[in-house]
């Protein structure tokens, strides 16, 4: 009984803990053409299971130190940061687009934020036990003719680097642009070939990528963007190789389009000898295109290990304040050789209002596995492409998702042989408007320690919260099967 006792008390302790809080204050450097102004702030970052956060910056104000103009932009909160370990502190990014919220200043009448609907806000973010630094970059180009550079705290003390390793590859690459007619144009470049990049090893386990002499080429004549040196390029571990990935906003040195910042976007693998990466430049105040640039080619391709796992549950989709009745929904998992899975929920629907919409395959291919107390989670933060379904009687062109193009799309879950949960935020356009779906996935998924209590008293009895055992339970708080359950 002691044991059994002591068992349930760890898990109700665990069953009960409220997320941490912490409270950030320092200094936040706003920037905005040029025009830089400082103030102290603080920024709050609630600690939750499976090394995930919420980001809050309250009552963020745009400051004219000259003339003291405020401009009230609001509260920027970002949930589900997932964290990645780094040898002394952890890394978080976010690119996607984010309604800014209201604040809660009392001497504030109106705030400018929620007004402006979705922006593009791309964010890179230190955290340590004492100490943040965030770096924040939002795109109001089409609101306010701006963009606005914000750093909050200042960087950690640059990681050392250990080796570097110069490696050479052929670059392809394609542009992608509008012409006067308002028609996409989609177009290749011309090979690069025997280009090099270097490769800086960090003692944070992270890279520094440097590419020189980035160029666009087309009919045997080139034009230099510049050189190009990526800091601190995230390097996820995945056993024979490192996935590389970087986002934010870049300059080129040393060329045509030295000097003005631009959104990148960077994805690869390193080895120690090999490398392949994609690079997305996009568009600036100096070209009006979209450059895509691939080194190499991919040396590690995405292998099965066994069979798929197919899981069956319940699934809820969320827009706004109205919600679907629960609808039966299948997921499968395959593993890989890597250690990672492919993910794909299959035929995904929307039913609201009355109205059924087809949306398709939701497919994220080799995510990372972390092991949990008892389970498996793994996370998802970038944009992708819904596949079309292949549910019967559906018609391919009836799906909704492969018209929308590419999507930001945030998943997070938990998985153990017999169950799966999943979380999926999908920013979609509805009626016209942007919106943000929220998809649930079967039911959470405890931790080990209330695991074990379930299996030890699973048998319908209920305690109290000393232990002991209560045979006509009145109106209370009470544990039944290893849960803390309310009892009126």
């Amino acid at each position: 009984m002691k044991k059994i006792l002591l068992i349930m008390m760890a898990a109700m302790a665990t069953l009960t803990a409220k997320a941490e809080t912490k409270e950030f204050t320092d200094q936040l450097v706003v920037s905005v053409n040029d025009v830089v102004s400082t103030q102290q702030t603080t920024v709050n970052v609630e600690m939750l299971e499976d090394d995930y956060i919420n980001f809050k910056l309250k009552n963020f104000v745009l400051l004219d130190e000259e003339s003291g103009d405020e401009m009230y932009v609001g509260n920027i909160e970002v949930n589900n940061l997932f964290l990645s370990d780094k040898v002394s502190y952890k890394t978080f990014s976010y690119n996607a687009n984010l309604k800014i919220k209201d604040g809660d200043r009392e001497d504030v009448d109106m705030w400018i934020g929620p007004e402006l609907g979705n922006v593009p806000l791309v964010m890179n973010g230190k955290l340590s036990d004492g100490k943040l630094y965030v770096s924040i970059d939002i795109d109001m180009m089409s609101s306010l003719g701006q963009t606005i550079y914000v750093k909050f705290g200042s960087d950690f003390d640059a990681p050392g680097v250990t080796a570097s390793a110069t490696i050479k590859g052929t670059v392809t690459s394609i542009v992608e642009m509008t012409d006067g007619g308002g028609n996409e144009i989609i177009a290749p470049m011309d090979d690069v070939e025997n280009y090099e990049a270097i490769v800086q090893s960090l003692t944070t386990g992270n890279v520094n990528l440097i590419l020189n002499n980035v160029q666009l080429s087309s009919g045997g004549e080139s034009v230099p963007l510049g050189n190009l040196t990526l800091t601190d390029v995230e390097a996820l571990n995945r056993g024979t190789y490192y996935d590389l990935s970087w986002s934010g906003t870049a300059v080129f040195e040393d060329g045509v389009g030295a000097g003005a910042p631009f959104p990148a976007l960077l994805k690869g693998k390193f080895d120690g000898e090999n490398l392949y990466y994609n690079l997305t430049v996009g568009e600036s105040e100096l070209w009006s295109a979209v450059y895509t640039y691939t080194f190499a080619t991919d040396f590690a391709p995405l292998t099965p290990a066994a069979a798929s796992k197919t899981y069956s549950d319940q699934l809820v989709v969320s827009v706004d304040a109205e919600s679907t009745d629960p609808m039966d929904a299948k997921v499968q998992v395959t593993p890989l050789t890597n250690g990672g899975i492919n993910f794909a929920l299959k035929n995904f629907t929307m039913i609201l209002g009355g109205n059924e919409m087809h949306v398709g395959n939701i497919e994220v291919a080799d995510l990372k596995i972390y092991q949990g107390q008892g389970y498996q989670y793994f996370n998802y933060d970038g944009s992708l492409v819904i596949a079309a379904g292949d549910e019967e009687g559906v018609e391919e062109d009836e799906y909704v998702g492969p018209m929308l193009g590419e999507i930001p799309l945030r998943m997070r879950g938990r998985m153990t042989d017999e169950r799966l949960y999943v979380v999926i935020d999908i920013e979609m356009e509805v009626g016209g408007e942007m919106q943000v779906i929220h998809v649930d996935f079967g039911n959470q998924i405890a931790n080990a320690i209330a695991a074990i209590v379930s299996e030890k008293i699973a048998d319908g009895r209920v305690y109290d919260l000393a232990g002991r055992r209560v045979r006509q339970p009145k109106n209370g708080i009470f544990v039944v099967n290893g849960r803390k359950t309310v009892i009126r």
